[in-house]
């Protein structure tokens, strides 16, 4: 599988952002994250939707959620595309999107949590490395500054980034060796949610990439046991697991059954995988997220305890085309 690069982000180039999820009203966040893309040096054009200021679910119309996602993307202007919020309904605007025109004027799409259904659909439809990284609420103060400064180095350099930061982190690994392939995945309730639909995503020879929020250990063992019976883990190369932010016992609820930890369960359904596992790296809806190109050439690394991204994730302008 080789996935068509995106340009990369030009200095001095305009952020578009559309709403193709559920928007909540949250004008201070909108404020900081135009402020500092602005002192990067950058412009940020909101879309028509984000402009208006329709919030939460009023936005019943996934059409209108589909031309707004569209608008980033016909405009000659606009470089990258970074969605506003995530939440829910992403897959609702997918059958009104045109394929065509996506394909054809290739962005840097960023976005995480219920966005992911979007990132596999690009990754499916139009073959597109995307961007598993910050919303565009999340620039101006959810996210600490190395996970802002990862996502701009990303967009914009054309050499290979090398190893991801774990920022001292821990790391635990199953398995052992390395395995080099296209990272494949995103959130776990939407590539759950994805099989069985023409964006299910194609694992073999890839290393499959996941991370969730406030999801059980016993969920995630139901999750990861769906996609070993549906055949989606076969010629899997390697995994990564990334932060499962309040997932395990400290945080829960009383009512969560309490028979495996998290780790337990990662280990009994990977470990048996035969592949390298990593776990940990500070990916998802915790205090940090580095950013990751989905559909680029990576390796997992079991013995070092490190993901390492092998190319680039843009081109530069004078590569398009080729």
């Amino acid at each position: 599988m080789i996935a068509l690069k995106p340009p990369a982000l030009p200095p001095g180039g305009t952020v578009g952002v559309p709403a193709p999820a559920l928007n909540y009203e949250r004008p201070e966040d909108v404020r900081l994250g135009i402020a500092w893309w602005e002192e990067q040096g950058y412009r940020v054009r909101l879309s028509p939707l984000v402009r208006s200021g329709t919030r939460g679910y009023g936005d019943r119309y996934p059409f209108a959620r589909a031309m707004d996602l569209m608008s980033m993307f016909k405009d000659d202007e606009v470089h990258v595309v970074q969605c506003y919020e995530g939440g829910y309904g992403t897959a609702e605007i997918l059958s009104h999107l045109d394929i065509d025109l996506l394909r054809t004027n290739p962005k840097p799409v960023i976005g995480f949590s219920d966005v992911t259904t979007l990132l596999l659909y690009l990754a499916a439809r139009a073959e597109l490395v995307t961007f598993y990284g910050p919303l565009f609420v999340t620039m101006g103060r959810a996210f600490k500054k190395p996970s802002r400064e990862w996502l701009l180095r990303l967009l914009t350099s054309t050499e290979p980034p090398g190893e991801v930061p774990s920022q001292g982190r821990p790391l635990r690994t199953w398995g052992s060796g390395s395995a080099t392939g296209p990272l494949v995945g995103g959130c776990l309730r939407p590539i759950i949610q994805s099989i069985g639909t023409p964006w299910q995503p194609n694992l073999t020879g890839a290393i499959l990439f996941f991370e969730d929020y406030a999801k059980a250990p016993y969920l995630v063992c139901e999750d990861l046991t769906h996609m070993r019976n549906a055949g989606v883990l076969d010629g899997v190369a390697g995994v990564l697991v990334g932060e499962m932010a309040r997932s395990d016992w400290r945080l829960a609820p009383e009512s969560w059954p309490r028979l495996m930890s998290l780790e337990d369960v990662l280990g009994e359904l990977l470990g048996s995988l035969g592949v390298p596992v990593l776990y940990g790296l500070p990916v998802g809806h915790g205090a940090q997220l580095m950013t990751l190109p989905l559909g680029a050439r990576v390796t997992v690394d079991a013995d070092r305890a490190t993901l390492t991204l092998e190319e680039s994730a843009v081109l530069a302008s004078s590569e398009m085309g080729r």
